[in-house]
């Protein structure tokens, strides 16, 4: 994770710790639940891919590689969410 990000603890049942353990990244339970919260936030609309993938700490493909290894076609997203997304790979264009 980015260490210049300020961090929050939450608590999580001791019973989930084996099925967070190896999601995305071996026994990174933290990681894998910034993961998880990103790609939900992503799938209720609340971000958009670009966004989802900033707040995994994953890069846009690794970001896609997550939702593909879970089986959610990162591709059935609204027109504004496209557009979004066109604008911030623009912006990486131009640095």
């Amino acid at each position: 994770m980015d260490s210049d990000k300020e961090m929050i603890n939450i608590p999580i049942s001791k019973e989930l710790e084996p099925l967070l353990k190896d999601l995305f990244e071996k026994d990174n339970i933290s990681k894998n639940v910034q993961v998880m919260s990103s790609i939900m936030l992503f799938l209720k609309k609340r971000v958009t891919f670009a966004r989802a993938a900033e707040l995994s700490g994953y890069p846009l493909n690794n970001f896609g590689d997550a939702l593909n290894k879970l089986g959610i076609d990162w591709m059935e997203y609204g027109e504004q969410e496209y557009l979004d997304d066109i604008e911030v790979l623009k912006s990486f264009q131009q640095k």
